[in-house]
């Protein structure tokens, strides 16, 4: 089976030469495999592509069949590293209490009180 620790000794060094980072890996059991990149002015569709190319030419198909989606997180989705709660310093954002009641607050507050 395919890790998460195999997809990103292939992509972490180039994310990382062109200043991005990624936000997630996960590789489900059939091998479904979902990447979410992101960057601090965003990522371009181009970046994600040319990612996904990196892994499709990497991993052989013969070997071992995959599914492969490469993305940035949905504006939606919560972040998931810390890089994400400093790009957004300063934004307003929706946070989540453990009381499940929303509360939209200035990131810079809720980076303080998460972290």
């Amino acid at each position: 089976m395919i890790s998460k620790e195999q997809i990103m000794g292939i992509i972490q060094q180039q994310v990382e030469e062109e200043n991005y980072f990624v936000v997630d890996v996960e590789v489900k059991p059939s091998n479904k495999i979902i990447v979410h990149l992101d960057g601090d002015q965003g990522v371009p569709i181009e970046f994600c592509v040319s990612i996904s190319r990196l892994i499709e030419h990497t991993l052989d198909r013969e070997a071992e069949d995959f599914e492969l989606e490469v993305s940035s997180p949905g504006i939606g989705q919560p972040f998931k590293v810390h890089r994400q709660f400093t790009k957004n310093i300063g934004r307003h954002v929706e946070v989540v209490g453990r009381d499940g009641m929303k509360h939209t607050a200035s990131c810079f507050r809720c980076h303080r009180k998460v972290l």
